[in-house]
């Protein structure tokens, strides 16, 4: 949930800044002491649900780094908790991190943890507004927050990178990283002698913060550390070459709109107004490097459950009130639908049978007539027992026949060949069935000879068969598709080719004698 209001304290002054969808607008400025501190509380009490965030820049916090055991995330976070309690035990405002990332080790990870030493300053401010002026989010300084500004900047990686940015006010913070770890951070009064050049200033400030944080690492051994110099139109006209050259560091200076743009702020804020881009991380991110503890983010903690919670109330509220709408739709429609149908039913003619009338008689003697049919009809019903043991007696000669499809019906009535020749041998049909046989030979390697003789051969054995008449082939393996070869080449096929056949066989049945 976003910040609605930052409470900037700076320089023994606290400035309220209020968010709107447009961006911030800066309000009136509060001076240290019991009569500010008064006077902040009635600016703040007309409007006490607004989520607050305070923004720190007078403090300097005391930061660590260690390498602990990767382990899983409960158990890692358990130990940060501890380890964070031991190193700064005298102090309620205090948080940590893990860096990952960092380490070359995979099964160590590195974490930083962090402290506000002298909280006076913050305490000053905070005690009168708590508990019921002001629900406060969290407590923030611009040292961990520059860790986004080293990202935006594109010094991530590096060996060792000073960040400069300049406030409203004149002061001048720097921010120490080593790789991507915050080593600290300092303030620098402005330039108050008018005989000393901007350049000149700058080279002062950056080499006494490198001997400040790192008094081992001498400037200008190999440009080990780069300076990025953030500002408007005044750090856009300084020679970033002779600075380089009289601070022994690489230095290059950066348009704080560019910064601005690369954080997602939507307005770029003027020259020498650091501030702006820390303001701008707290709207967007406020849990980034949270100092407060749980007990003075209890307040602002539950407004933002309360909030919440109402918006999901409100959501809840908004779907039942669709799904009732959409029920209240659904039973207008079934109710019309019923309407209809009964309307219908009443439309239909209704026609029962008289009590009077009486159930038509059955003729005994149709009904004996029916029943002998019935049987005729059974008794001379061809069964494939015996068309299928025809069949079986001649496979068993020759097993290279392979049976695809057998089917039977009456042979009286079947029509002549296109030849004239009749179906039958005697031509006496009455009484036979003609059984249709289709198969292939098994074993064809193409050799069209062989296969006929295996065709003829079976078509004999089943003329022996003492209830055949008459058996024949009405189809032969051979090919004679119109598409196959019509422009005389001769290739060999794709396919394997196969040898099918079709039979006809007259079929005595077996209550008749031969």
């Amino acid at each position: 949930m976003r910040t609605e209001r930052i409470l900037y304290i700076h320089s023994g002054r606290c400035t309220v800044y209020d968010w709107s969808d447009d961006g911030f607008s800066e309000g009136p400025t509060f001076h240290e002491g019991d009569a500010g501190a008064a006077e902040l509380r009635a600016y703040l009490q007309p409007n006490p649900d607004r989520l607050t965030a305070i923004l720190a820049d007078i403090v300097e916090e005391e930061h660590y780094r260690d390498a602990v055991p990767k382990l899983n995330l409960i158990d890692q976070r358990a130990l940060l908790k501890r380890r964070i309690s031991k190193s700064f035990s005298r102090t309620r405002y205090r948080n940590g991190e893990i860096i990952k990332g960092d380490s070359s080790d995979p099964g160590t990870v590195f974490i930083r943890m962090s402290g506000i030493t002298h909280a006076d300053a913050i305490r000053t401010w905070t005690a009168p507004i708590e508990p019921d002026c002001c629900p406060i989010v969290g407590i923030f300084t611009p040292a961990v927050l520059s860790e986004r500004i080293l990202k935006a900047v594109g010094q991530t990686g590096m060996s060792a990178t000073l960040i400069a940015t300049t406030h409203s006010d004149g002061r001048i913070r720097h921010t120490y990283f080593k790789g991507s770890c915050l080593i600290g951070s300092r303030r620098f009064r402005g330039r108050m002698d008018e005989r000393i050049n901007e350049s000149e200033f700058i080279v002062q400030q950056v080499q006494s913060s490198l001997r400040f944080f790192n008094p081992s690492a001498a400037p200008g051994l190999g440009h080990a550390t780069d300076v990025v110099l953030i500002g408007g139109k005044e750090d856009a006209e300084l020679d970033e070459d002779a600075l380089a050259t009289a601070s022994g560091c690489r230095i290059r200076c950066v348009d704080i709109a560019a910064v601005a743009k690369s954080i997602g702020m939507n307005r770029a804020p003027s020259a020498n107004q650091g501030e702006t881009l820390f303001l701008s991380m707290l709207r967007k991110r406020p849990g980034h490097g949270n100092f407060a503890p749980r007990s003075e983010r209890h307040y602002g903690l539950l407004k933002i459950y309360k909030r919440r919670s109402t918006a999901a109330a409100w959501a809840l509220a908004c779907l039942f009130i669709v799904a009732a709408g959409i029920n209240m739709a659904g039973a207008l429609r079934m109710q019309a639908e019923m309407a209809l149908t009964n309307r219908e039913a009443a439309e239909l003619p209704v026609r029962q049978p008289s009590a009077e009338a009486e159930s038509p008689a059955v003729d005994s003697l149709a009904m004996r007539a029916a029943v002998t049919s019935y049987r005729e009809l059974l008794r001379n019903a061809p069964r494939p027992e015996p068309l299928l043991q025809i069949v079986s007696a001649a496979l068993s000669e020759y097993p290279d026949i392979q049976i695809d499809v057998i089917s039977w019906q009456p042979a009286a009535g079947l029509e002549a060949e296109p030849d004239g020749r009749d179906l039958s041998v005697s031509g006496a049909t009455a009484g036979r069935l003609m059984l249709s046989i289709g198969g292939s030979v098994a074993s064809f390697s193409g050799n069209y000879e062989q296969a006929f003789d295996l065709i003829d051969g079976f078509v004999a054995t089943l003329i022996r068969q003492s209830n055949v008449d008459d058996a024949r082939a009405t189809r032969m393996p051979l090919d004679v598709n119109p598409q196959i070869s019509l422009e005389g080449e001769v290739a060999s096929r794709s396919r394997t080719a196969e040898a099918k056949f079709e039979l006809q066989v007259i079929v005595r049945q077996a209550h008749e004698s031969a």
